[in-house]
């Protein structure tokens, strides 16, 4: 979550202080977020972290834990990364759909958050929580706000200016 929120907040500054458009970069940038977060889930998976309940089901696999335990569980790295490049493939896919630059990077964290958030309950590796929620849930729900309400004032915008026009 925290490579999410620097990305964007970098994008943010490099934008600002090269004097590109915001929206244009994190388009473009979008896929290198995608990248990492795929990379991020496999070498958690080798690195035996963010791993999985232990499971008996057809689709368990078998992963180690921190003390390096093997033990067949909910495949979450793989879950990770799989879903991952889903969000990307889906994005770039439908790039041409998004009424203004930003949109697609936008919705994009938006869904990248989500997933993070549906992982955070399968997770079984320990870690400090608040209010029943680990840590990384936090994140990813603030993430979810924060791109959720730039994608409704993107949107909100080109409509108004659509309506100007009109």
């Amino acid at each position: 979550m925290g490579a999410l929120a620097g990305g964007a907040l970098s994008i943010l500054i490099v934008s600002k202080w090269k004097n590109i458009d915001t929206g244009a970069l994190a388009d473009v940038l979008f896929p290198l977020a995608g990248s990492v977060m795929v990379t991020a889930w496999l070498g958690c998976w080798v690195d035996s972290c963010a791993y999985g309940y232990p499971s008996e089901a057809w689709w368990a696999i078998p992963a180690q834990d921190e003390w390096g335990m093997t033990t067949t569980r909910m495949p979450v790295q793989f879950l990770g990364a799989l879903s991952t490049l889903a969000v990307v493939w889906l994005l770039e896919r439908n790039a041409r759909r998004f009424p203004t630059c930003g949109t697609g990077a936008l919705v994009g964290l938006f869904l990248l958050s989500t997933e993070m958030l549906l992982l955070s309950f399968l997770r079984a590796d320990p870690t400090p929580m608040v209010n029943g929620l680990r840590l990384e849930a936090w994140g990813a729900i603030g993430l979810m706000v924060l791109s959720g309400l730039g994608a409704g004032i993107i949107l909100l915008r080109s409509r108004a200016r659509s309506n100007a026009r009109s």
